[in-house]
């Protein structure tokens, strides 16, 4: 319970956004690749919390992005830390990551910096 004039704001991001080629091979890779691995709360994310229940007075928050540029090596060592790619190189014994890389190597230039959109989600309530 939040004290009288409190307020809660849960917020989360997304996976980043790139341009519609790496972003459909980044898409696959979350979805087929490692889909299986992530939690069930998982849908609390790609939801951007909207169904969790907010129990005090929301208000309205405008869109927020988070902008990086990166090269592909930070690209997938971010992606690595996924928890879905942990518990897939747990669960097999191998390693998912290099078939995505192979993917992205053949449409990223290799010195090329990537400008990763990331859509970030807040809900504000207050008592």
């Amino acid at each position: 319970m939040l004290r009288p004039g409190g307020a809660c704001a849960p917020w989360t991001f997304e996976k980043f956004r790139v341009d519609p080629a790496v972003d459909a091979c980044v898409d696959a890779f979350y979805r087929d690749a490692i889909g299986p691995y992530w939690p069930p709360e998982r849908r609390h994310v790609e939801q951007a919390y909207r169904t969790l229940p907010l129990p005090y007075d929301e208000i309205p928050t405008p869109p927020f992005e988070l902008v990086t540029e990166w090269r592909l090596p930070q690209v997938l060592d971010h992606l690595g830390t996924w928890s879905a790619v942990q518990r897939a190189r747990a669960a097999t014994g191998t390693d998912p990551l290099p078939v995505l890389a192979a993917r992205l190597a053949e449409i990223v230039a290799p010195d090329a910096a990537l400008r990763l959109r990331w859509p970030i989600h807040l809900r504000i309530g207050r008592t």
